[in-house]
């Protein structure tokens, strides 16, 4: 938070403390609470528009089983949306990653620093899932080759840390790390935020220190 207005800082605002302090910290959202506040506010939607318009036709007909219907849709939808708003309120209050930027890199909850010169520059791509086996899109700084073979020596902990896809699998064990996943932040999106750890990448940059 900017002291100085009492708003959420900016992207601007992160590299003029990390210029002046040499460090930066900011908090991330919780992951699983912004999931969920997305997928009911995704969700939601559908079934109050399916209750209005069983709504509409009970009444035009009339016609009780459509009338019932129509309401019962439209409780489903009403719950998934406050259900959604408040994982939504949720995820700015409960506590999330604390991510540490300074001269040398990376530190996420006390892991790291990752070098800037083991990142390259942040990009969308798809990685697995955290919670199943699938693959989703996400933004994140891969790590170069050095930085591969550095992580190696973490601890799967440490890495899903790092990057909450990392997870042990049941035939092959603990997937390598490939990247540092970028979430959204508190205080901004996970955008605005990939653009201040690239400006700051580039400024301090050029090998792992």
């Amino acid at each position: 938070m900017n002291q100085a207005t009492g708003m959420p800082r900016t992207p601007q605002d992160l590299m003029g403390e990390l210029q002046l302090r040499g460090t930066t910290t900011i908090e991330a959202t919780h992951q699983l609470n912004r999931l969920g506040a997305i997928l009911f506010l995704a969700i939601s939607p559908i079934p109050l528009i399916l209750g209005l318009a069983g709504l509409g036709f009970g009444v035009a007909v009339p016609d009780t089983t459509l009338l019932t219907i129509g309401l019962f849709s439209m409780l489903i939808g009403a719950g998934g949306l406050v259900a959604g708003l408040t994982l939504r309120r949720r995820s700015r209050n409960v506590r999330g990653a604390v991510w540490t930027v300074d001269t040398r890199g990376i530190t996420i909850d006390g892991v790291g620093p990752v070098p800037w010169g083991d990142l390259e520059a942040p990009t969308h791509r798809f990685e697995p899932n955290p919670y199943d086996d699938g693959y989703q899109r996400a933004l994140v700084m891969p790590l170069t080759d050095a930085g591969r073979q550095r992580a190696l020596a973490l601890d799967p902990t440490s890495r899903r840390i790092i990057n909450v896809s990392v997870r042990d699998t049941v035939f092959f064990g603990p997937k390598p790390l490939k990247s540092v996943r970028i979430p959204a932040m508190k205080e901004m999106s996970a955008g605005d935020f990939a653009g201040f750890l690239e400006n700051a990448r580039r400024f301090y940059g050029g090998g792992a220190l």
